[in-house]
């Protein structure tokens, strides 16, 4: 809700230039008229102005309009936004997004926006990853919001760091979200729509099981409709289930019980209960439930 009404704080300040009505309008430069502004490379003043001329910079790559640090200033100095507010405003701008980052790019940019730095190795592949399967800006922005260098870095600028929530089911678990992103990659061949990846991850939040989502993927018509062989059907269960590729004599045993005449039901219930897939559920914070009927 807080959100809201700085996005209508924000509305309420709106400039027009050209026609086109945006609180970012009125810049000096933008990005179609100049190069790309490297925020790394420029000296910020340690002020609202410097913080507010940094995240412009950054996310929409030109210079903040006179107007629009006043405005920002404003807020900042009323409390009536924080350092998280501008965060953000600016990520879920319909302005940044038509930028269309790729995550990589965008994982720096939340680093130099926030923090002033470029962010280092190690974590910037952890974040690239949790982009890559569908989480948000909003994920990564709220782990940097929370740290104590983004708030000392606000305390720099005599600004309140305030805190950055997330709304989506998405957002809230790698593990859990990651768990979806194999379902879908792995039984479905595609990687999830945008709406689908939040609806499982908030069944799983609501208490569905790992054998209710294994069996709402299996038998969607999306699925059957591959007609898999014996080989591929466990080949799926082992990157799905499990998270990794067969081993040679698993494929092979699991492989012979169903040419053998083994439901797929009772090879699927042998995953579920298998200590590798209990340890899955337990990192992604679902229980097994209960056995597919055989």
């Amino acid at each position: 809700m807080k959100k809201n009404r700085i996005a209508a704080a924000v509305a309420a300040a709106v400039i027009t230039v050209s026609g086109a009505g945006s609180f970012f309008a009125g810049s000096v430069k933008t990005a179609s008229q100049s190069s790309v502004i490297t925020a790394s490379a420029a000296t910020y003043t340690t002020d609202f102005r410097g913080f507010i001329t940094r995240v412009f910079n950054v996310c929409l790559n030109r210079e903040p309009s006179e107007r629009a640090v006043s405005n920002w200033t404003e807020k900042l100095l009323k409390r009536i936004a924080t350092g998280s507010d501008v965060a953000y405003t600016f990520f879920n701008s319909d302005e940044y997004k038509r930028r269309k980052r790729t995550n990589a790019q965008i994982v720096d940019d939340c680093y130099q926006a926030m923090l002033g730095r470029t962010a280092d190795a190690s974590s910037k592949a952890v974040y690239v990853n949790h982009l890559n399967v569908g989480m948000s800006v909003n994920s990564l922005c709220r782990d940097l919001a929370s740290s104590q260098e983004f708030k000392q870095r606000c305390m720099d600028h005599a600004i309140q760091p305030g805190s950055y929530s997330v709304t989506s089911a998405v957002d809230e678990n790698y593990e859990r979200t990651y768990f979806v992103y194999r379902l879908y990659v792995n039984c479905l061949g595609r990687t999830p729509d945008p709406t689908g990846l939040e609806s499982w991850c908030q069944a799983i939040k609501s208490g569905y099981t790992g054998s209710k989502m294994v069996f709402g993927f299996i038998y969607s018509d999306e699925y059957t409709k591959k007609n898999a062989s014996n080989s591929d059907f466990v080949t799926m269960l082992y990157k799905t289930l499990l998270g990794r590729s067969p081993d040679p004599a698993g494929l092979a045993a699991w492989t012979n019980q169903l040419n053998s005449g083994a439901s797929q039901n009772s090879v699927i219930n042998g995953f579920l209960f298998s200590d590798e897939f209990k340890k899955q559920c337990a990192v992604v914070g679902m229980s097994v439930g209960d056995k597919l009927p055989e």
